[in-house]
């Protein structure tokens, strides 16, 4: 039989391998971002209907941070280390955000706010929770 270190350790992992994947994905609509030199090809992009469903799909990714971090908070999970990917995620989603500036309907898009609200109940997809 397992000990609780030992499946709050497995739970803090998975927690981690997810939050580190959320990251990289935001991460590289980032940099794909930032390779786009002129404000209006960006704005071409992000109106095009591929790249309103990219900005839709990272979106839901950062959603999903959003639900990990209600659910580590409910359940009292918290390392330093997943406080630190927590704010990592933040910090370039707002990155993401600010090219979103070029376009106000897509901001606006991304920021309703059925789109960024989360209930208490919820299911974690990293593992941690099956609902």
């Amino acid at each position: 039989m397992e000990s609780k270190e030992s499946i709050m350790e497995d739970k803090v992992n998975s927690l981690q391998r997810c939050l580190d994947s959320i990251y990289k994905v935001i991460r590289t609509a980032n940099d794909t971002l930032c390779a786009i030199s002129k404000p209006s090809v960006c704005s071409e992009v992000l109106l095009s209907p591929q790249g309103i469903a990219y900005i839709s799909g990272i979106t839901e990714v950062y959603r999903v941070a959003k639900r990990v971090e209600g659910g580590m908070k409910s359940l009292s999970i918290s390392t330093e280390t997943l406080q630190k990917s927590l704010r990592d995620i933040e910090i370039i989603w707002n990155n993401v955000q600010a090219f979103m500036s070029f376009n106000p309907s897509v901001l606006r898009m991304m920021m309703l706010p059925d789109l960024l609200s989360f209930s208490s109940t919820f299911c974690v997809c990293c593992g941690v929770i099956r609902c």
